[in-house]
């Protein structure tokens, strides 16, 4: 757009260059301290999604109070997207590709010869599936029938997979559950508010700007016509169809742990009111007897049937809410699930490293152990399609403010854009800091064996030195023990543990 009047007033608040210099920095950190560090997947994952909730919820405001047009919304969707498209997982599925383990599975997924064999064995029910739709629309009841007796087989049942069992294997070990579940609803938020812009906001697009429809970046410059729009629609549902049965099943598993936490909270209370469970239980009893005494008193006679339909229902709702105290007061004393089991069970899904699920296909060769060849390759893939898709998601944020002529946002003044800007370029430092710090202890070995010693000697005196340990040691229990000992603070003036050398 050469027209001047054709230029669009930007919001630095949104997308300032500060920000974007910030939100690109911390994509490249991110995937730096991850391909370094695996173990920091938990906290770089909850840092970014921490960006991206933050991104939806400004987007969210700015629309509601009509300050973005579609083009804005656009970029801010693309920002969004290219967290969980580069860095931000919600299982980590793409850092267990990359693992020792998860390589040789992926790559043997990937062969030519198992990709023909599926396609094989797919073949065959394709070709018979005509003559499998005549038989069930023929036989509905026989076929239905044998279904059901070949489900109803105790072998079926036991080797029937359940849904969260395929989840613990897509999650990587690095990762809680609670990390799981707080990525996938905010990229179910980020998939409903996408399907929103594309199927509400897009009605007005040829209106939304000055000069005609926006442009926008998908592998080149496309006009963000109906075809466009049409395509984003597609690809958004297509996202939340993915996304939502994932977050359905997470907040239903959820939803059971909250729901078995408050009846034990409830049992827990009651058991302190509930102090003679046996004699309570036994009036109660009584109090059913004396019920159904008095019912079958009242109700004798010859027209005991329609009585009892009309009246006598209410003697048995009665005796049905005592017999439901009496199942509460066995509940309260019931010791089969405690309290603090599920409290354990909660602790270790707010934690990672656990559920790891064991199986014989896992990440193993054929050899029986992870092939070294195999990660190297899946790590050098892995790299590659991070930082294509990394460079993909730059170029379309800044391609579509360039074309699109948008002013304002290409300076670094407002406090707004100074905070991300400083989060984002620190990150980047610390994780250019631990490739220095690798990269040099790869070249002089000799530096990871060194520690400094510190003792404290009479009167005041300080001795410093440099120690030698051996390799392995930093690493275990010793070595921290031994850390403490050189660095115990002693009091002035003591002479005991001064054997090392004085200096004057």
């Amino acid at each position: 757009m050469a027209d001047p009047s054709c230029a669009i007033q930007g919001n630095s608040d949104l997308y300032g260059l500060g920000i974007r210099i910030g939100i690109y920095s911390q994509w490249v950190s991110s995937w730096l301290r991850i391909a370094l560090d695996p173990r920091s997947a938990e906290e770089v994952h909850g840092v970014n999604a921490v960006f991206v909730f933050a991104v939806l919820v400004g987007t969210i405001i700015a629309h509601r109070d009509g300050n973005v047009r579609l083009v804005e919304v656009h970029i801010m969707l693309q920002v969004g997207l290219g967290f969980f498209l580069t860095v931000l997982s919600t299982f980590g599925i793409r850092n267990w590709a990359a693992s020792r383990r998860g390589a040789p599975v992926v790559l043997r997924l990937l062969d030519r010869r198992n990709i023909a064999r599926v396609l094989s064995r797919a073949a065959g029910p394709l070709m018979s599936a005509p003559g499998r739709l005549y038989a069930q629309t023929v036989r509905p009841r026989a076929r239905f029938r044998s279904c059901l007796e070949a489900e109803a087989d105790p072998r079926r049942a036991s080797a029937r997979a359940r849904p969260l069992d395929v989840l613990a294997g897509m999650k990587s070990e690095h990762l809680s559950w609670l990390g799981v579940l707080w990525r996938v609803v905010i990229a179910n938020i980020l998939v409903a508010f996408n399907i929103f812009t594309w199927f509400r906001m897009s009605q007005d697009v040829e209106a939304d700007t000055p000069c005609g429809p926006p442009t926008v970046f998908l592998f080149s410059k496309l006009p963000l016509d109906q075809q466009v729009v049409n395509l984003f629609k597609a690809a958004s549902v297509i996202a939340g169809i993915y996304s939502l049965q994932m977050c359905i099943l997470l907040l239903l598993c959820a939803g059971f742990m909250a729901g078995m936490i408050f009846l034990c909270v409830l049992r827990e209370q009651l058991r302190r009111q509930v102090t003679k469970r046996a004699k309570v239980v036994e009036t109660l009893n009584s109090a059913i007897l004396y019920l159904m005494a008095v019912r079958r008193y009242m109700f004798m006679g010859d027209s005991e049937q329609v009585l009892l339909a009309e009246e006598g229902s209410v003697f048995l709702m009665m005796v049905a809410c005592i017999q439901i105290v009496i199942f509460g007061i066995e509940f309260v004393q019931s010791d089969t699930i405690s309290f603090s089991a599920i409290m354990g069970i909660i602790i270790s899904f707010l934690s990672p490293g656990t559920h790891k699920v064991t199986r014989n296909e896992g990440g193993v060769d054929e050899r029986g152990a992870p092939s070294s060849r195999d990660y190297k390759v899946m790590v050098t893939v892995s790299g590659i399609l991070t930082f294509g898709a990394v460079a993909f998601f730059i170029a379309s944020i800044e391609l579509t403010i360039i074309w699109n002529d948008i002013t304002g946002v290409n300076v670094v003044r407002d406090t707004g854009q100074l905070i991300p800007f400083t989060i984002g370029c620190m990150s980047l430092c610390q994780a250019l800091k631990g490739i220095a710090i690798m990269l040099l202890k790869k070249m002089f070995p000799s530096w990871d064996t060194q520690e400094v010693k510190v003792e404290y000697l009479e009167n005041g005196r300080i001795q410093l030195g440099i120690v030698h340990v051996e390799a392995g040691r930093k690493a275990s229990v010793q070595a921290a023990e031994d850390a403490m000992q050189l660095l115990e603070v002693r009091s002035v003036g003591t002479t005991e543990g001064s054997s090392g050398t004085r200096h004057s």
